[in-house]
């Protein structure tokens, strides 16, 4: 038996599994890790993947969209898990611009809501290192269902978490391990 080249075969094998940005994490959730992007989250199971382009003042901003759909099964507690990034000129909005960022982040939450239909049950301003961001709760479907969102706002980047579940779901475990799963991560 030739172990160099089991042992050459198994180290490909290894750095393919790692170049892929893609992991199951020992407690078997996915574990979505995107170096370009500069974030790491857990997923129940893997999401699937989509960018679309929205117009802004700015222009038009391509919105990175990870999405695990789990509505039309009982296998959890939650509907759906959802992460984004997006990437705004510097000049637009920057973290470190500490007078734009109530405005940036009323703008933002104000249409979810309003997109939505929806209304705020809860906010509150959470950071992630250093960097400022927000958490809500939205009454969505005239009580059918709550959104959990938190948004952060790193230098020009923007990072959205959500969870959507069946109101009397609300408190499940899941919503936590998802949302807290989320880091940041350096080149």
């Amino acid at each position: 038996m030739d172990f160099k080249k089991i042992y050459t075969l198994s180290f490909i094998f290894f750095i393919s599994v790692l170049s892929s940005g893609f992991i199951l994490t020992s407690s078997d959730w996915f574990l979505m890790k995107n170096q370009d992007q500069g974030y790491q989250i857990e997923f129940p199971k893997e999401p699937s993947v989509s960018v679309q382009t929205v117009n802004t003042k700015a222009g038009p901003i391509d919105m990175h969209i990870n999405m695990l759909d789990l509505s039309k099964t009982d296998e959890d507690s939650n509907m759906i898990y959802l992460s984004s990034f997006a990437q705004y000129p510097d000049s637009l909005v920057h973290s470190d611009r500490k007078e734009q960022l109530a405005d940036f982040f009323k703008e933002t939450l104000d249409g979810l809501v309003s997109s939505i239909d929806g209304e705020i049950l809860s906010k509150k301003d959470i950071k992630i290192d250093s960097y400022p961001g927000k958490e809500v709760k939205i009454n969505f479907q005239d009580g059918m269902a709550v959104i959990r969102i938190r948004v952060y706002l790193v230098e020009n980047k923007v990072y959205m978490l959500q969870v959507i579940t069946k109101t009397e779901k609300d408190s499940n475990e899941s919503i936590s391990k998802f949302i807290n799963s989320f880091s940041l991560i350096s080149d």
